[in-house]
């Protein structure tokens, strides 16, 4: 086992800088700043992820700990990309933060909002700009824009927000063009193409390896005899049958589910990415436990559509959180599941719904993030809403043990530990 890991006082101050001025650094700017990168991201320091500026860098829950001590109030990790993307925007534009001497203190109508008072060709502005998600939504800039267009008008300052999406948002800006500016940029690419999106490739040699069962008999009558198997019985079921097979039962999953992660495609199906042929897919570290900071996961997030590529990683999540839940049900996909395209969080609408035999029933996925009162809104609108019964799904045992006690009685079913993201070995 290698020595542990001493960050240098040059390291320290550097990626001290990261985390709270730049927010994550392309490549050139890795190497600009350290010496042994690539130690760091072998100790998991830093994480890396494919963004549509390309490859950028960021501070780990390990890399947080050696350098703040605590993984605790940590900031998300969309959070600092978006951060890093609004300073990369600034940078090309050559627009930069203005001084005491310059400054019109744009700040105090901003409020809670993250935009930065910047000198520009308009003169001092407020800029924002958000990656995450595809880029600020017409609902979010419409927001934006209304709360600034009575101080914007009346003391004459402009507001300049960047995306990296050509479309989204543009219709609603031309609404506050008085006021506001809307720019379509991808740092680091002149035509704003970026695209975080991969595709898979298939290894024909390897493909041609295993096409058998992942699972022998043996093993399968070792879990169907075990009172706790760790896998759901069709998940068993599943990995006894010919890897054609799977692989058909993988596609038509990722159709219903529209998102399969890396850890459900190896326990559920026994496959590699080098199994499939071109499948969309996008990389990602995300926290999938909210009170858990530390608990960090690098994933990728298999796609029914490439139009997902635009959705922020908490809804990738969502779905994959949701897909596990009725695999734990042992439902199949068609026409009895279907699940809420949008992942819109009305408290009306559940993640799932699963047309039993007996009556539908509304599943919801929750990782952590609800409150008591979001959660008790959510079960009295689908008891309203006639449902049979509301299968809900957590991510932590503290979450289920909690949730046991407050909503337990309001539930005809244990609350279910939804882990999508763990890998199985291979056998």
């Amino acid at each position: 086992m290698p020595p542990p890991i001493t960050l240098t006082p040059a390291e320290h101050a550097a990626l001290t800088r990261q985390y709270l001025n730049d927010g994550a650094w392309t490549d050139s700017e890795l190497k600009q700043h350290l010496t042994r990168p690539a130690e760091l991201l072998k100790a998991e320091f830093l994480v890396q992820m494919h963004t549509v500026m390309g490859t950028l860098t960021l501070l780990g829950s390990a890399g947080r700990k050696a350098v703040f001590e605590t993984t605790e109030g940590a900031v998300s990790l969309q959070r600092q990309l978006d951060n890093a993307y609004l300073r990369l925007c600034l940078k090309e534009k050559g627009y930069v933060a203005t001084t005491p001497e310059t400054t019109r203190n744009l700040n105090l109508y901003a409020g809670r909002m993250r935009l930065v008072e910047v000198m520009t060709e308009r003169g001092v502005a407020l800029a924002g700009g958000t990656m995450s998600s595809g880029g600020i939504t017409p609902n979010g800039l419409d927001n934006m824009a209304v709360r600034l267009r009575s101080s914007a008008l009346a003391y004459g300052f402009h507001v300049h927000v960047f995306t990296p999406q050509p479309k989204l948002g543009q219709a609603k800006a031309a609404q506050f063009r008085q006021f506001l500016t809307l720019e379509t940029r991808v740092p680091g690419h002149a035509q704003a193409q970026g695209s975080r999106l991969l595709l898979t490739q298939l290894d024909a040699q390897q493909d041609r390896t295993g096409d058998g069962p992942f699972l022998s008999r043996y093993h399968a009558l070792a879990l169907y005899d075990s009172p706790d198997p760790g896998l759901p019985i069709p998940t068993v079921d599943l990995l006894l049958l010919d890897k054609s097979e799977r692989r058909e039962r993988f596609f038509a999953d990722l159709a219903a589910d529209r998102v399969i992660s890396y850890g459900q495609l190896r326990r559920h199906y026994g496959l590699d990415e080098h199994d499939l042929d071109r499948v969309p897919y996008v990389e990602t570290v995300l926290q999938p436990t909210h009170m858990r900071k530390a608990l960090e996961v690098k994933t990728r997030f298999f796609l029914g559509q490439k139009s997902l590529q635009s959705m922020s990683d908490h809804s990738l999540m969502h779905f994959a959180g949701t897909g596990e839940m009725r695999r734990i049900l042992g439902v199949r996909t068609g026409d009895h599941w279907r699940v809420n395209p949008r992942h819109v969080r009305a408290s009306e609408e559940p993640d799932a719904v699963f047309r039993s035999p007996h009556g539908e029933v509304a599943v919801e996925f929750d990782t952590g993030t609800y409150t008591m009162t979001t959660i008790q809104k959510k079960l009295g609108a689908f008891s309203d809403r006639a449902f049979l019964e509301t299968v809900w799904g957590v991510t932590s045992i503290n979450r289920q043990r909690h949730l046991r006690e407050e909503i337990g009685s309001q539930l005809k079913r244990d609350i279910l530990l939804a882990d999508w993201w763990s890998d199985l070995p291979r056998p």
